[in-house]
């Protein structure tokens, strides 16, 4: 629903808020704020018109944040500040870092001062501030309506393969498999080998 809502691959964000949440979770941090955290990033995402790549990256960094432990400058400066404009900022304010503070607020990343759950609720919280606003026209745009075709088009082969191609294919492989295994897939691929031989003498 969020993923056909945002106009985002479900793919990319199925996968993304799986790890999140594991990461998360070892972590201490409850799912209810991990994923008001995750729908805060990924609206922010929409309205900085990310693309998917940009928001895999984005979401796999709050990953490792919620691993470590700690917010880290690796994932600060390179991969949030290098996919969200401001990321930096907008995690120092939501801590209460002053803007001629910024100094004092890397000396307190560098430390191992500020724990991952404090960071990801800043991050999120500075985000929706930012561009909670914008998000309504964000959601009219071209890149949003071909992400929801996208999604119904993924939505449609799953129907696909839930109305009998799975079941299908399952039997396929089961039969290749025994017959691969077999004393007559053995002298089948025995003869192919020796009629390629004849071809290629």
């Amino acid at each position: 629903a969020e993923a056909t809502r945002l106009g985002i691959q479900f793919g990319v964000l199925s996968q993304e808020y799986s790890k999140f949440v594991i990461s998360g979770q070892q972590a201490g941090i409850e799912t209810d704020k991990l994923r008001t955290i995750f729908t805060q990033v990924t609206e922010a995402g929409r309205v900085l018109r990310l693309s998917n790549d940009q928001i895999s990256g984005t979401l796999t960094a709050l990953s490792q944040i919620a691993g470590k432990g700690t917010l880290q400058m690796e994932e600060l400066r390179q991969q949030l500040g290098d996919r969200l404009p401001g990321a930096v900022g907008l995690v120092a304010s939501s801590l209460g870092f002053a803007s001629d503070e910024l100094d004092d607020f890397y000396k307190a990343v560098e430390n191992g001062q500020i724990g991952a759950e404090e960071a990801l609720v800043a991050l999120g919280n500075g985000l929706e501030k930012a561009y909670g606003d914008q998000l309504p026209e964000a959601l009219d745009t071209i890149a949003t309506k071909i992400g929801a075709l996208q999604n119904l088009l993924f939505q449609r082969q799953l129907t696909a393969a839930n109305s009998g191609f799975i079941a299908g294919l399952e039997n396929a492989l089961e039969a290749l498999n025994e017959f691969l295994a077999s004393d007559e897939g053995i002298r089948f691929f025995e003869d192919l080998g020796a009629a390629f031989g004849t071809v290629f003498n």
